[in-house]
């Protein structure tokens, strides 16, 4: 059935919004996220979306600090005579910010 003139020009103006990003998983690993998407009732790609936005606000909450940032972090603040109170202040601000 064709799709109407209005319904078209509809769905050209939602994509012209949409940005489009493709992935390739090998198959298993695509088993495992569609298996897990179906697992939470969401859509494939609204899992997907909802993964990739979690993992970004972890990032920039900062809850993804690598360790040996923080360690020659709290090395470089020791050497410049800071006291441990400070150092922990820091990385507790840096951590929560």
């Amino acid at each position: 059935m064709p799709v109407s003139e209005s319904k078209r020009r509809n769905n050209d103006k939602y994509n012209m919004k949409c940005d489009y990003i493709s992935i390739r998983p090998v198959k298993p690993v695509g088993e495992r996220i569609r298996e897990a998407a179906a697992n939470s009732g969401k859509s494939l790609q609204g899992f997907i979306l909802d993964a990739v936005d979690r993992q970004i606000t972890e990032d920039e909450d900062g809850a993804n600090i690598p360790s040996e940032v923080l360690a020659r972090s709290m090395e470089w603040l020791k050497k410049h005579g800071h006291s441990e109170n400070e150092i922990v202040d820091f990385v507790t601000f840096i951590v929560r910010s």
